[in-house]
């Protein structure tokens, strides 16, 4: 069987919804003057370079845990009421602490950058430290 490659786009265009997600995000960086960097990543960015529609973004951030910004996000957008905490597990390959949380519609998953170190014969990480 020949392998089947879907064709990506090479550039993201925005709905106005995922302009206005990302707006306020800014928003709350600025308001809480923490010179984070926010990096869209994962899933939602293969998706986008191939024009489809996705809800779940994952958001990585420089300077702090996510469920640092998400209460950020809180306190900012009264909107956005509450979020969830995933703690890490490394047993079952989740090094990192990921917050979720709904904003506007959108459902975001909050991590700190990371680097990892692998083994030769594996795809799970062998190390994982945060940035």
């Amino acid at each position: 069987m020949e392998p089947r490659f879907l064709p990506a786009h090479g550039r993201i265009s925005l709905t106005s919804q995922e302009s206005c997600l990302f707006s306020k995000l800014l928003e709350v960086v600025d308001a809480a003057e923490s010179h984070t960097t926010l990096r869209v990543a994962g899933g939602w960015v293969r998706d986008k370079l191939l024009g489809l529609h996705s809800e779940d973004i994952d958001i990585a951030l420089d300077n702090m845990m996510g469920e640092t910004f998400a209460n950020m996000i809180i306190a900012h957008l009264k909107s956005s009421k509450s979020h969830g905490v995933v703690k890490a597990n490394p047993e079952a390959s989740k090094h990192l602490e990921t917050a979720c949380i709904q904003v506007l519609g959108f459902e975001l998953d909050l991590v700190n950058l990371r680097s990892e170190d692998y083994s030769q014969d594996s795809r799970i990480p062998a190390v994982v430290r945060t940035i």
